[in-house]
Order: C-alpha cells, then structure tokens, then sequence
C-alpha cells in the first residue's frame, strides 16, 4: 500500500507544489482515453495497492512466489512465462539455474506487475542498502533483462505503476546527518522508450514542514497520473481534538502532456474534507470528499469531473464511508469495508450501476472476501489464490451473469497451476 510510518486520525496537508520537468514517451500522443496493452490497469487496482494480475494481447499474467506465470485462455493452462526448451522453471534446485529462467524475479514480496506494450515489468523494492530493480520480460518469456537499478544506497522505490511505456514511483531516501535519519520523499518517472529512455526525472517533491504518513498510490488515465499524500502539518499534538486541523489527505493530477500538476478539489471545499484518490468512469474521474467530522455512514455527494478535474458535478450521494469503482463498463458500489471494519451493519452489498447509471443488479461475495477487491475487466475478474497445501492459481468470476444475480452471491471458479503444467 502507501508508505506506512506513522497511525494519526485520517489525512493530511501540503500547499506548495515543486515539480521538475516531467517524463514523455513515444506514446504520449495517445488520446485521453483508455488505451487498452499501454495503459495502466486501473480495473486491476485493488486493495493491495499493488496489481497482481494483468491482462495480455491473449491471456494474463501474475507473479506469485518470485516466478511471473502466464494463463493462456485458448488452453485453458497456467505455466511460467518462459519460453527456453531446457529450463525446469520453479522445479529448479540450482540457484544459478533458478535465476536464469525468464520467468523468476528475485522478489522479497510480491510487489505488483505491469503490462504495457508487448512487456512485463516487476520491481523488486529494494532495502534500502540493497537496490531497487526493475525488471521486463518480453510477454512470450523469450527474454528478461534488468533494465534500471537504484544504486544510490539509501534510495528505495516504494509504489510505482507503468502507463504508456513510462515508470512512475514513489521514491523515499534517507541519509544520515549528525547521528539523524533525514528522510526525502518524491515522486518520479522514468520513459522505458523514446529519446530520454532510462533518464530518472523528478516530477513533484512534498513541501517541508510536513511530517510525511504514506505518500504514494499512483494511478493513471489518458494523458493524466494521479498520485495522493498523507500526513499531518506541524503543530498536532497528537490528540484527537486537534488532529482534524492539522491531518489532511489530498490528491494531486500530473498532465503528462504539460508537466502541470493540480490538486483535485471541489468548489467551496471544508477544510475538514479531503480527497483521498480517484476512480476512473466514462473518460473522466470519480472521487468523493470525506468529511472527518461526520461519521462513516453519513450522507456524502461522489463527484465526476475532467480528467484534470475541472467541472466537478454531483453524480451520486451515498453513504460517505462507501466505496465506488468501475470496470469501465459497469460502475459498482460498495459497502464492503465499512461492514467488515464493523462501522455498517447492513448486510454486506455490491450493487450495479450502467452508463446511464441505472442500477441493474446487485450481489454479495463470500466470507474469504470480505473486503473490496480488484473488479477486473468487463467481461471477467481474474484473482491470485492459494491454500494452505501450497496449491495456487487463478480463480475468475464470469460476469456474464450481471443483470440476473439479485443480491446472490458471486461464484470465482478456481484454475490451479497444475502438476502437468509444471512438466
């Protein structure tokens, strides 16, 4: 998720923006829609902060145990994404073989996987004394290469996501000065095509003076990156009555064409109402302001705006503790989190909205998903499992079956990489 320091009431603020010529590559003359095998997969996002699934020219990837895996839809089976005829994969022994084979990447976590452009890309994060890595493996496991490292010690990339054959990360480092852990925080892109290929450029730095909680979460849409800050301004106490004067979460749009970054507000905004993200709806944004002085389940408006938020209208006023989100087809909103954090009672509840935003269904999801997860792709959700016994895949919900559910429960079909896919 986004960096965690700190545990304070909610948000965060800062005033002044910095920012250093931004990153452009060769697709950056893509219109401002959703571009699908170059953009970010937005509908793949969900809690983790990390996509763990993506969807290919013909099938999808995941990374799972430091080995990327492809699912090939036509045969109906999971194997490692590598295509070299005497590689035994993940039934290696010997380190040296193990790190050859194109589809392992030496991850301490899984920490998320991008697909653009014929390429899969993994980061492994990095310690701080050790680098970070970015990884690209060619999407028939023909190739894998070690394409950018963070050599500077200290240096760790923390959230990144990949739009339009550009990185964009969150970075966090740290030096030591008179015995004091000094820590820096920005966020920067890298063009992995294009002139300035490979060239680190910084595109916003936090004002001083704010103590940082998580910084991070990036998304993107068209020819706009959207990335929030939390923390709390100097002068909290700590104490609940003053944290909602100084704690503020805001969320800020970077135009990749222009290098202009702005804040998402709406008109006449409190200044205890804060945006903590965007979703993405009919080539615009959704977000809702939350008002920290109003509990969870009170009444608040969700916006729609422009892509660079401008003209924000009212779309739907719900529950503000409430979530919505789209799968660029269907809109969905949710009580998920609220009833699992035990702030909502009512029974827990998806309900469907169309373009015209009709609702046409609604259904429920089965205890072992108690909480949001990533939508997937209009026509299926594809999600990592595993079991305890060590067995792991795909499980995918057909959606298909949108307009005759009824408040049912929603049924995922498990696909395990299976012992002959491993042979």
């Amino acid at each position: 998720g986004l960096i965690m320091k700190k545990n304070p009431l909610v948000f965060l603020i800062i005033t002044v923006v910095l920012f250093i010529s931004g990153c452009s590559s060769a697709s950056e003359e893509l219109p401002d829609t959703y571009v699908e095998g170059s953009d970010f997969q937005y509908m793949y996002l969900g809690m983790s902060n990390f996509p763990l699934v993506q969807k290919g020219e013909e099938g999808y990837y995941f990374l799972w145990n430091n080995f990327i895996y492809y699912y090939d839809e036509r045969q109906e089976i999971i194997v490692p994404l590598c295509s070299k005829a005497d590689c035994l994969h993940d039934q290696e022994t010997d380190q040296e073989k193990l790190e050859a084979c194109n589809a392992y990447i030496d991850c301490l976590v899984d920490t998320g996987i991008a697909y653009s452009d014929g390429n899969i890309y993994c980061v492994e994060m990095g310690t701080g004394r050790e680098p970070s890595v970015l990884y690209r493996v060619s999407s028939d496991g023909s190739r894998k290469e070690k394409l950018y490292e963070w050599k500077e010690e200290g240096r760790q990339l923390v959230h990144w996501i990949v739009h339009r054959d550009v990185l964009y990360y969150t970075v966090n480092s740290y030096s030591v000065n008179d015995e004091e852990i000094e820590d820096y925080y920005a966020f920067c892109c890298i063009p992995l095509s294009g002139r300035s290929k490979l060239k680190e450029k910084q595109i916003y730095e936090p004002e001083s003076g704010v103590d940082i909680v998580a910084f991070g979460t990036p998304t993107a849409y068209g020819n706009h990156i959207y990335f929030s800050l939390i923390g709390n301004r100097e002068g909290w106490d700590g104490s609940d009555e003053t944290g909602l004067d100084y704690i503020y979460n805001k969320t800020f749009v970077y135009d990749i064409r222009t290098d202009e970054i702005a804040e998402i507000t709406i008109p006449d905004q409190a200044a205890s109402e804060t945006i903590g993200g965007v979703a993405f709806w009919k080539d615009k944004i959704i977000f809702t302001p939350f008002d920290g002085k109003r509990g969870y389940l009170a009444d608040g408006d969700w916006y729609i705006a422009e892509l660079d938020g401008s003209d924000p209208q009212i779309l739907l006023t719900t529950k503000q503790g409430y979530n919505l989100f789209s799968d660029g087809k269907y809109l969905y909103l949710s009580n998920a989190n609220m009833n699992q954090l035990g702030k909502d009672e009512s029974p827990k509840l998806y309900r469907v909205y169309d373009e015209d935003m009709e609702e046409i269904d609604t259904f429920t999801t089965d205890d072992l998903t108690p909480t949001d997860f990533a939508i997937g792709n209009p026509e299926k959700c594809y999600r990592v499992y595993y079991t305890d016994d060590g067995e792991f895949g795909l499980t995918c919900w057909d959606k298909s079956v949108i307009g005759s559910l009824n408040g049912a429960e929603i049924r995922f079909v498990d696909i395990p990489y299976s012992t002959a896919a491993k042979e």
